[in-house]
């Protein structure tokens, strides 16, 4: 390929890009359930540092039928943002954004996510920030869904000194 033509330009627009393009996203979110809930049945806690988003929910979704099938439906699961409203409410809004499957969801009177009902049965929580009410649910273990990604600023770095005790 030659890459010549990409020296110095204007605009560049890529996409597609993967450093591990053989790898399956259903295995790597496999083995992240894996790996939460080797955790938790140890007693720990997972905080997962990320901004809320709809790749969170189909997470979360996961998580939570893993959860099941392990006998850990007792764990809850909190997602801390400023945003955590709206990244929940925004895929069954927007379906135009969603893969085939839950796309499908929509001309059926069924949410194309589950989030909905987990709120309902307390499943997951959400909060803008940790001061908005976390303390009356809050047990452990648990899985937290905190921003910002790098650990560095947001609720996920009070998190991460919390659990590191």
């Amino acid at each position: 390929m030659d890459v010549m033509s990409l020296a110095n330009p204007d605009v560049l627009i890529m996409s597609n890009l993967s450093l591990n393009p053989t790898f399956s996203p259903d295995n790597m979110l496999s083995e992240v359930c894996n790996m939460v809930i080797s955790t938790v049945k140890l007693g720990g806690n997972v905080l997962v540092p990320c901004h809320a988003s709809g790749v969170v929910l189909g997470l979360l979704e996961w998580l939570v039928e893993n959860l099941t099938k392990s006998n850990l439906s007792d764990v809850p699961i909190f997602i801390v943002s400023p945003v955590a409203d709206a990244a929940i409410a925004h895929p069954d809004i927007y379906g135009e954004w969603l893969n085939e499957t839950k796309r499908s969801k929509i001309y059926i009177p069924e949410l194309p996510f589950k989030h909905a009902q987990l709120i309902k049965s307390k499943r997951i929580f959400h909060f803008s920030n940790v001061a908005d009410g976390m303390r009356e649910v809050y047990k452990t273990p648990c899985i937290v869904f905190a921003g910002h990604p790098s650990l560095r600023c947001g609720d996920a770095v009070q998190f991460a000194r919390k659990m590191a005790g």
